[in-house]
């Protein structure tokens, strides 16, 4: 009896022993899982913040080539259609756009690109 207690308890010891270090591993692997999801998060985080900076870089070149003015206090009723009629009489007009509020309102500001930047900045002198 005394001996089948010790064998008991010597298998109720290794069982503990392998217990805990399968526990372990699975701590270990829980840890190895977190931080690899950490990396991957770090490392899509750096992509975006380049694929941003970039997109950025992209928009401030072409913002330097396009030949856009800005026109503040346009009266309402003269959209896109009127601006681009009007504006076409300078020369080539790429594109208009009536500025509006997030409810679609008249806010009197736009934009107009020109084909050519002598056009834009004519354009420009006579509606100061």
């Amino acid at each position: 009896m005394i001996k089948t207690r010790k064998r008991q308890r010597v298998k109720d010891e290794l069982n503990g022993e392998l217990n805990s270090d399968i526990e372990n591993e699975k701590i270990e692997n829980k840890k190895l899982k977190i931080e690899k999801e950490e990396t991957k998060q770090k490392v899509k985080k750096q992509l975006k913040n380049k694929e941003k900076e970039e997109k950025q870089q992209q928009f401030n070149e072409e913002s330097k080539i396009q030949h856009v003015i800005r026109l503040s206090n346009v009266p309402y009723g003269f959209f896109e259609k009127e601006m681009n009629g009007y504006f076409s009489q300078f020369g080539d007009v790429k594109r208009v756009r009536v500025i509006r509020s997030k409810r679609g309102h008249h806010t009197g500001f736009a934009y107009v690109e020109f084909k050519n930047e002598k056009v834009a900045e004519i354009a420009a002198k006579i509606n100061e």
